[in-house]
């Protein structure tokens, strides 16, 4: 019984019999079949019926086999905690952007060398969409229905756009587009993401969090309802791969290159069995005929065609690549006749597809990222079926009659109910995208309105510092995006929250939020948005800790506030000492909620008593067995041990920490600090070397090793360092790590008593237009703090030129950056330790004047006054800073 009369047929599995097809969409003429074959034909009446593919079974079990891998690969690393990177051509990725050559490289790399040699055998034999979009499909043709496939010419250009986008686009952006359009601190443009210079390449075949790249459950869920069933049933068999698939968009070009194609003998009689049974929408018969081969980079050598032959006439074998294919003599015309029907067989208009393309795009970025959880394939596949529908309606609304599959949605110009669902429908996905790429659009250009505040929060969390009006402004801008794109009800970001519904805040948003907040003075919210990043997110232990600053400056901020006013010292002692009784609290929630914090576990379990030494061993040990791979966790407890002088399990502890895999330089800076505190400074000097070595290309572990190296007397060694860093520093212009390089190799030079060699290159640093006026005043504080430290040794003359140096870079600063009271009052006390007593007071002055709220520059300025024997003025400022101090709300906890 032929499918076309089987649409209600039961689902229930038949007992197996040869198969009718009825393939209306198939109609040619029968001229392009003269002489083959009569009742041969798939396209003629009373034609035999078409074998069962012996192929789709072996095909079948074969991508069984690949989901059994995959259990078996997520198996053994929930057993061992430890197993291969993901086989996964998505982890390219990482490769190209980070250097990391991982399993997924390696496998997508001989996916993609098999294809060139073979044809795009991967994609029909082992892919694991594929597979589901099969499975979907034959549950479909068991119901009686059959996907109808949807032709469209410029959506399949999407893969090869995602493919650009997902594996050509890193290369060309750190390449070619970096040092064009790289700003003065040395970002790109946020809509390009941030990609530093390749630091080198290295092996990460093994991984601790395989789940890490992929997304959880419930979105896997939706994922395979949409990008398999969902597009199968509207789009075709192979729909995603048409027009989604980012891996296709590679091996469909690759494809054209391989001599390993399907090919044809004499025997063959054109019947169009091997079109009728090809799931991937090629014109098999008429391919062979004009061109002795499939010639179409569609072809998956599914080999369904092979099998199903009944003359045996088509066969794998290698040849002229199709990119090369000629028409065969004596095929002209049917060739050109197949290409005319080809493109009659279009959906749509050339109008419609320039339309579609367009939908697709602005459903395609409304959709993606949407309730932080719509993964980028996800969207696409939900792109296109929202196209599709945007166009359905349209004809909806346009043509009298309209059926889809097998669904009358309108006839003789009536709107039938299954039309009106469609519109709906359609109309709720449009509505759906519309919000989602509003909200979207909102945290864009909240991000934006952040990233134009360029304050370092450790300069806000300062009690000279007062925000400029610009600041305010755009950081109460910032806020109200942020407000408008969170859900409703979210007071962190604004009262009354925003239109995002069912749509949370991510972790890095709230830390956006809170240091908002914190730039506006509002440092309660900043306190609460920094809780709930913690409480949401998978936080550091240096997130954590900065919590723990901002409660402590708060308490600090209104401790000051009431000494001003005239409170005693014990008064103001109070409010630390509750401070310090919440931030300990705060820490125990948080380690609660997130046993990977180790840094935070080691302060909580320093603050207890000597006598605790038994429970503090038992409990660190408790949480190592938890995490035996973390090598935070292993350095975090050889600290501990360090400063509880127990050496030995240090060292042990030691041991266990870098034999993990893969220590990031950062980690082996911190092993080798342990080591050299233990003391052991061979070891240390080897683990520092490491840690240079593991930067690759990167200056900046180099410098950070050397300065490591010098500080704790390994002079010659931190000099080879220092001057190998400034060498890759030197060696790329536009190395993001230039400017901490060079200034890390400057202190270490100028540490080791050479700052005839270390000023020149902390002012070459300071001339990169990475160095903004904050970096200028920092530079120039470090520079005062180590000539300091040379004077009090009795090194007059290094000292002495080191200070002046410090003192000219603070200048700068405080030149590039006018407004900002905090470098005004530390250079107004620089200049007084150095003498310049008449310079401070004008500094001192302004600064107050700057910041009309704040009532320690107020205060300090009096101080000044009073130093300087202006007693009469000094009251003054002493009473200006007292009613700034009445003026300001007390911080409550």
């Amino acid at each position: 019984m032929p499918l076309a009369q089987r649409s209600n047929a039961s689902c229930h599995p038949k007992p197996k019999s040869p198969r009718t097809i009825a393939l209306p969409v198939l109609a040619s003429p029968s001229s392009v079949l003269a002489g083959s074959g009569g009742d041969r034909n798939a396209w003629s009446p009373g034609h035999t019926t078409i074998k069962h593919s012996r192929a789709g079974r072996w095909r079948a079990l074969s991508l069984i086999l690949i989901h059994v891998v995959f259990a078996i690969h997520i198996a053994q690393w929930l057993i061992t905690g430890l197993t291969i990177s993901p086989i996964e051509p998505s982890e390219s990725m990482y490769t190209l952007r980070d250097g990391l050559v991982n399993a997924g490289f390696v496998f997508f790399i001989l996916a993609i060398v098999s294809t060139l040699l073979f044809g795009r055998f991967f994609c029909g034999w082992g892919c694991h969409i594929v597979a589901v979009q099969d499975f979907c499909a034959w549950i479909m043709m068991r119901c009686g229905v059959k996907p109808k496939p949807f032709r469209s010419r410029l959506l399949m250009l999407v893969p090869v756009g995602l493919a650009i986008y997902m594996f050509a686009w890193p290369v060309i952006v750190r390449e070619v587009m970096r040092p064009l359009l790289m700003d003065a601190q040395g970002k790109l443009p946020n809509w390009m993401g941030q990609i530093d210079p390749l630091p080198g390449v290295r092996g990460a075949f093994l991984v601790q969090d395989f789940w890490a790249t992929f997304a959880s459950w419930y979105v896997a869920i939706p994922f395979i309802l949409v990008c398999a069933a969902v597009t199968v049933y509207f789009l075709g068999a192979k729909a995603f791969c048409t027009y989604g698939c980012p891996y296709g968009g590679i091996f469909g070009p690759v494809d054209l290159l391989a001599p390993g194609r399907i090919r044809v003998t004499d025997a063959c009689e054109h019947c169009g069995h091997c079109t009728a049974v090809c799931t991937s929408n090629v014109r098999v018969h008429e391919e062979v005929r004009d061109y002795g081969m499939v010639v179409d980079p569609g072809c998956m050598k599914c080999m369904d065609c092979v099998s199903v032959c009944p003359n045996d006439a088509l066969y794998i074998g290698l040849g002229m690549p199709a990119i090369l294919a000629k028409v065969r003599p004596g095929a002209e015309d049917s060739a050109a006749q197949a290409k005319a029907l080809k493109q009659a067989r279009f959906d749509l208009t050339w109008p419609e597809e320039i339309v579609a393309l367009g939908l697709f795009v602005i459903l395609f970025l409304c959709y993606r990222g949407m309730l932080n959880q719509v993964p980028m394939l996800m969207a696409v596949a939900m792109g296109g079926l929202g196209a599709w529908a945007v166009l359905k309606s349209w004809r909806l609304l346009r043509d009298a009659n309209l059926r889809v599959h097998g669904f009358i949605l309108k006839q003789r110009g009536r709107l039938r109910p299954w039309g009106a669902a469609f519109m709906l429908a359609t109309l709720v996905c449009v509505t759906i995208a519309g919000w989602s790429g509003y909200v979207r659009l909102t945290l864009a250009r909240a991000q934006l309105a952040y990233q134009r505040i360029d304050t370092p929060v450790e300069n806000v969390l300062r009690l000279d510092y007062e925000a400029t009006s610009e600041e305010t402004h755009r950081a109460r801008a910032a806020l109200e995006l942020y407000r408008k794109g969170s859900p409703p009800g979210v007071s962190t970001a604004g009262p009354g929250g925003g239109v995002a519904l069912f749509w949370p805040l991510t972790a890095d948003e709230r830390i956006n939020i809170a240091y908002l907040h914190l730039i506006v003075g509002d440092f309660e919210m900043a306190e609460r948005s920094l809780e709930e990043a913690v409480r949401v997110g998978h936080p550091t232990d240096s997130l954590v800790f900065q919590l723990g600053q901002i409660k402590q400056f708060r308490a600090q901020r209104e401790a000051s506030r009431r000494l001003t006013l005239g409170a005693t010292e014990a008064e103001a002692r109070k409010v630390f000492d509750d401070a310090q009784a919440d931030i300990t609290k705060t820490y125990q929630l948080a380690l609660a909620r997130h046993d990977h914090l180790f840094g935070v576990r080691a302060f909580l379990l320093g603050s207890r008593p000597p006598s605790d030494a038994a429970a503090i061993r038992t409990e660190w040990e408790s949480a190592l067995r938890r995490h035996p791979r973390s090598i935070e966790g292993h350095l975090a407890a050889a600290s501990f041990l360090v400063s509880s002088h127990d050496a030995a399990a240090a060292r042990a502890e030691l041991d266990l920490a870098i034999a993990q895999r893969n220590p990031t330089p950062d980690q082996l800076l911190q092993a080798a600090q342990i080591a050299f505190s233990l003391p052991d400074a061979v070891r240390g000097a080897e683990l520092a070397q490491r840690a240079a070595d593991a930067g690759m290309k990167l200056p900046g572990p180099r410098a950070a090793a050397a300065q490591l190296l010098a500080h704790f007397g390994e002079p010659e060694k931190a000099r080879a360092l220092a001057d190998r860093a400034v060498a890759l520093a030197q060696a790329d212009p536009q190395q993001g790590g230039r400017l901490s390089a060079l200034l890390g190799a400057g202190h270490t030079l100028n540490g080791l008593g050479k700052p005839e060699l270390g000023i020149p290159l902390i002012r070459q640093a300071m001339d990169l237009p990475w160095a903004g006026g904050w970096e200028q005043w920092r530079t120039g504080k470090t520079l005062i703090d180590g000539g300091m430290q040379f004077t009090q040794a009795g090194a007059d003359a290094v000292g002495r030129q080191l200070i002046a140096e410090g003192v000219k870079l603070m200048e700068k600063g405080r030149d590039a950056l006018p407004l900002a009271t905090p470098i005004r009052h530390e250079l107004a006390q620089v200049y007084v330790s150095v003498g310049k007593q008449p310079e401070a007071l004008a500094d001192m002055k302004l600064a107050a004047e700057l910041a009309p709220s704040n009532w320690y520059l107020a205060d300090q300025y009096a101080h000044l006054l009073e130093d300087s024997r202006e007693v009469n003025e000094g009251a003054r400022w002493h009473e200006i800073a007292r009613q700034r101090a009445r003026d300001a709300a007390p911080a409550s906890h």
